[in-house]
């Protein structure tokens, strides 16, 4: 599995395009993943958790106070985030703490759902940490 997992960071990664205002947000456990598709607008969003009990001190309330984090497109998903999407899911199902790439700037509050708070910042990436 761990295998699998490499291979999707390493064919994803050419893809991400990091610009200088995007953060990690590190060693964090994902809590659930959802995948979405209110009025044709594809939604990933992450709900985590941060086992050291460290406060976040991003630009996106939201995401701060929630811990959440999410990426919307109108169009279909790229095999970059399918790959994403993997790799949250395996990586909650092994309980391994996950690093998140987001964009803060951006910083989402529609409501879909149960997300009745907002969406939160923009998530563009996402490594497993191997113990």
């Amino acid at each position: 599995m761990k295998k699998v997992l490499i291979y999707i960071l390493l064919s994803t990664f050419p893809a991400l395009s990091i610009a200088a205002r995007d953060t990690w947000i590190t060693e964090v456990m994902v809590e659930s993943v959802a995948s979405y598709n209110p009025y044709g607008i594809n939604v990933i969003t992450v709900k985590f958790s941060i086992p050291d009990g460290r406060t976040l001190n991003t630009s996106c309330g939201i995401t701060n106070q929630n811990l959440i984090v999410s990426h919307t497109t109108s169009h279909d998903w790229s095999r970059a985030y399918q790959g994403h999407i993997a790799v949250l899911l395996s990586a909650q199902a092994q309980q391994i703490p996950v690093d998140l790439l987001i964009d803060p700037a951006i910083c989402s509050s529609e409501t879909y759902g149960r997300f009745a708070n907002g969406v939160g910042a923009l998530f563009v990436g996402v490594v497993a940490n191997h113990q």
